[in-house]
């Protein structure tokens, strides 16, 4: 109910209350939605090109590697 799919943040702000001011625009609809919300959690996609260490013997390894 509150994941807001199809938006560009524009602007968050923390008020005096320890709650978050969300300035958003919907990109389909093109229109800018205000609301206060406990949390936000942004989803930008920065982390999701996985970054593997290389270090001594990582090609001798034959089971599977995983990135979080």
């Amino acid at each position: 109910r509150m994941i807001k799919f199809n938006s560009k943040l524009v602007q968050l702000s923390p008020d005096s209350r320890h709650r978050w001011q969300v300035l958003y625009t919907n990109t389909r609809e093109r229109r800018h939605f205000k609301i206060v919300a406990s949390f936000v959690v942004v989803c930008t996609g920065l982390h999701s090109t996985p970054h593997l260490p290389n270090y001594p013997g990582v090609q001798d390894f034959k089971g599977k590697q995983l990135h979080s």
